[in-house]
């Protein structure tokens, strides 16, 4: 039985055969499957996470509105228990969300995510 723990990966080729001695390219579907969630009544334990959004000029439209929506679906699966704080860059860096405990104010914090806009320059090294 594999642990639980195990990601299944699967490489489905186009071709199944390729001309021998000739470069080739062959396109391939690739899937990989995430182990299966822990029951709910399961215990864990509770995470400790930053999240860091580039909000720099490139970021800019639907790649930051794609960032900010991931980082509000982390926000809204994560249990009372959990820490969080989410900073952003561009050419400078932001604490939009100090390090806490969730607790209670998940909804909060979602909306200070929403206030992310995009910026200047990217400060890589700082992010």
């Amino acid at each position: 039985m594999p642990n639980s723990s195990t990601f299944t990966v699967s490489i489905q080729p186009e071709r199944s055969a390729l001309l021998a001695g000739h470069a080739q390219t062959v396109h391939a579907l690739v899937r990989i499957q995430a182990p299966a969630a822990p029951a709910a009544n399961q215990q864990r334990q509770p995470l400790n996470l930053a999240l860091v959004i580039d909000r720099s000029g490139s970021m800019s439209g639907a790649p930051l509105r794609e960032a900010r929506r991931c980082v509000q679906m982390i926000l809204r699966s994560l249990q009372p228990a959990d820490s969080v704080a989410v900073l952003s860059f561009d050419t400078e860096i932001t604490v939009n969300i100090p390090h806490q405990v969730v607790g209670t104010s998940g909804a909060a914090l979602c909306h200070s995510v929403e206030n992310i806009h995009s910026g200047g320059g990217t400060a890589l090294y700082d992010g």
